[in-house]
């Protein structure tokens, strides 16, 4: 409840910020220029988009759950974290796969692990890379940034894949120093040993190809036609761009859905791009209630018919049986 406070405080304040600061003459002239017809477009995308972020899913889990649950785990945990705090759409997703499957805790907490550092990896990768593509305000410090982040991420993750037993004996040293011993062995030791165990070349290639076909042409397409819809239009290269802002928005504590810090992340991603403030917000409104709108129609349906077909199963552990 203290973290849900204080989230929702700071994207009060972010929004406070916007409406106090910002022209939103933007919103007046959005009837002028609205095309309503890429709205059927537009929620094709958030399916197809989603349809590659389940199928990452289920690799990541080793085909070790049906296709069928990765999928409406995937659709109704996303969907749910537009609405619930702390990314709560996550746990959900989690609570899913274990009531449809007999995948355990562990196994099901490391694919989560893993896809949220291969998101992290190749947004913040693309998304610095295309800072300096497009040479937004570049001196001699800001030319060398992108590269020096993009550097740091590959140099971390190469680090992890060869020293991953020696980074958790480590951690287990230090957490013992504080008392916190067996909390690292049992909870985080674990996550570093699998991360450092699936950063091999075959696995960082096929899973890395598969984030990057989620971001660019999943997601990447949706943010595209919600241009066309409020007539504010970007490039590719913009538009990887802004999508990194919106990345960095939602990672910051705010209220559910990342309200008020995304749409500020954003607008801040249109001003360095060298355009007026109010399209951002604009355009950030446009993507985040289009996306809230979609998935809530999505994850309102597909839960209701999970709650009517889903399995009912009960873990072993608990109903007494043993094999």
């Amino acid at each position: 409840m203290k973290k849900l406070a204080i989230g929702i405080l700071i994207s009060g304040i972010s929004l406070g910020f916007l409406f106090w600061k910002l022209d939103l003459s933007g919103f007046a002239n959005i009837r002028e220029r609205w095309e309503p017809i890429y709205l059927l477009p537009f929620f094709a995308a958030i399916i197809w988009g989603l349809s590659l972020f389940s199928w990452r899913w289920y690799l990541l889990l080793g085909k070790r759950i049906p296709f069928k649950t990765a999928l409406l785990s995937s659709f109704i945990g996303v969907g749910a974290n537009q609405f619930l705090p702390a990314r709560g759409g996550d746990i959900f997703r989690l609570y899913l796969c274990k009531k449809d499957s007999d995948a355990n805790y562990g196994s099901l907490v490391s694919a989560l692990f893993l896809e949220k550092v291969l998101d992290f990896a190749f947004i913040f990768s693309a998304g610095l890379g295309a800072f300096f593509l497009l040479g937004i305000h570049q001196d001699f410090v800001r030319f060398l940034l992108p590269l020096v982040g993009i550097a740091s991420i590959l140099g971390v993750l190469v680090f992890v894949r060869f020293f991953h037993k020696g980074i958790a004996s480590l951690g287990e040293a230090l957490f013992s120093k504080v008392g916190k011993g067996e909390f690292f062995r049992s909870k985080l030791s674990p996550l570093v040993l699998e991360l450092g165990g699936f950063l091999s070349l075959n696995n960082a290639g096929k899973h890395g190809l598969l984030t990057g076909c989620t971001w660019l042409f999943g997601y990447g397409l949706h943010y595209t036609l919600l241009q066309y819809l409020v007539g504010i239009h970007l490039s590719p290269m913009e538009t990887v761009f802004i999508m990194f802002c919106g990345a960095v928005g939602v990672m910051v504590p705010s209220a559910p859905s990342g309200a008020g810090v995304y749409h500020a992340s954003i607008t801040s991603g249109f001003v360095l791009l060298g355009r007026e403030s109010s399209e951002g917000l604009v355009y950030a409104t446009t993507v985040h209630l289009g996306q809230m709108v979609s998935l809530g129609i999505l994850t309102a349906i597909l839960y209701t018919y999970w709650s009517f077909t889903g399995k009912e199963r009960i873990p072993a552990e608990l109903s007494g049986e043993k094999d």
